[in-house]
């Protein structure tokens, strides 16, 4: 089992990791177990109110082995991670919505619309910006204060010098929308 872990289920854990650009997850129907796991590498995600959320590994005598154990408690808390791993019941939308779990519940047929306008809005955003924050951000978790304001420092000194940020600049002084370029 470890090895078909490493060669086929964690390669996919690694490489969602190392996206530089916003992962959105639009989950339309039940997610548990592997399913849940991978959509909580998502970096946003928004579902339907109808859907339900569980890990169901241990219902089948199994341990979360996509990356689930280290998500979904930095998303939840520690005592509710171990609550829906050790029950296996299912949550709410509303539900996964409160605790953190998921970062929108939207109806059922406005999911698809809702995720795109997020999407599109990152894309016309200060796009250098975004993903040096999604860095900074995931390599904060996995640090202390004192480290992190150093590690800010670079990609600060990146977004200070690029385009979108100088028209932002510009653009506020005339007080307008800045037309990002992603550069």
């Amino acid at each position: 089992m470890s090895t078909y872990l490493r060669q086929h289920v964690h390669p996919v854990a690694r490489a969602v990791d190392a996206l530089q650009k916003p992962y959105l997850c639009a989950m339309n129907g039940p997610a548990t177990g592997a399913g849940l796991d991978m959509a909580l590498l998502a970096d946003i995600r928004y579902a339907k109110r109808s859907a339900r959320f569980a890990e169901t590994y241990v219902k089948v005598g199994l341990v979360p082995g996509d990356g689930g154990a280290f998500l979904l408690p930095r998303l939840i808390g520690l005592t509710k991670a171990l609550e829906m791993f050790w029950t296996g019941d299912f949550v709410s939308a509303e539900e996964a919505e409160r605790i953190g779990l998921i970062s929108k519940a939207v109806d059922d047929d406005k999911l698809m619309e809702e995720i795109y306008t997020l999407a599109e809005r990152l894309a016309n955003g200060p796009t250098v910006a975004i993903s040096l924050t999604k860095r900074a951000v995931y390599q904060a978790l996995r640090s202390d204060l004192m480290s992190s304001l150093e590690a800010i420092t670079g990609p600060m000194g990146v977004a200070a010098s690029t385009e979108d940020h100088m028209e932002a600049s510009t653009a506020f002084v005339e007080k307008r929308q800045p037309e990002f370029k992603g550069r």
